[in-house]
């Protein structure tokens, strides 16, 4: 008897074994698939670009990125960049620190820093976001460091006040890079203008 649950065991392992390459390789044919798909929609696009209404501009953009916080006048200013792609990401991703100003008949659509966040507030900001950063990452990881001993004691309780001290302090940690990396995205976006 035992023996047949160890040979059913080997065969599970043996399919698992045979069935795994054609999962991946089913998923990586579905990905470029996907981009073909993508880029034969995005070519299509552009093409009606210029005279396209902003409502569909807008539903364009939901379509390739799933997000709705850009109006058509950002979305057409930011495809007619050298490298469209990356501008829409960095855009996206800075806009809490950025503005823009829409063209008018005289001058092209803008974008800057607000008022609010000149380069003096940024360099600032920046250094306060990563001191913060690097703070809570240690208090994240400071069961870990700083008190080798603890493991010792009892095991369980010390997974679960390491993993309540990532979860806290690994969050706040996390929300302090990313607002570092905002004001990041928003200097190389105006780079590349």
């Amino acid at each position: 008897m035992e023996h047949i649950d160890l040979v059913y065991k080997l065969l599970g392992l043996a399919a698992a074994i045979y069935g795994l390459p054609k999962i991946v390789e089913e998923l990586t044919s579905l990905k470029r698939v996907r981009l073909r798909e993508e880029f034969k929609f995005i070519q299509s696009f552009l093409t009606e670009l210029p005279s396209a209404h902003p409502f569909v501009i807008e539903k364009w953009y939901l379509a390739i990125s799933g997000r709705e916080d850009l109006n058509a006048n950002e979305i057409r200013f930011l495809v007619s960049l050298k490298a469209p792609g990356q501008a829409l990401r960095k855009y996206a991703r800075a806009r809490k620190y950025l503005e823009f100003s829409d063209p008018t008949e005289s001058t092209p659509g803008r974008i800057a820093f607000r008022q609010e966040y000149p380069e003096q507030r940024r360099k600032w900001l920046k250094r306060w976001y990563i001191t913060w950063y690097v703070f809570f990452a240690v208090c994240a990881l400071s069961p870990v460091i700083f008190a080798p001993g603890f493991w010792d004691s009892n095991l369980q309780i010390s997974l679960m006040f390491s993993g309540l001290f990532l979860l806290v302090f690994g969050s706040l940690a996390y929300s302090f890079l990313a607002d570092y990396a905002r004001i990041l995205r928003g200097e190389e976006l105006l780079l590349m203008l």
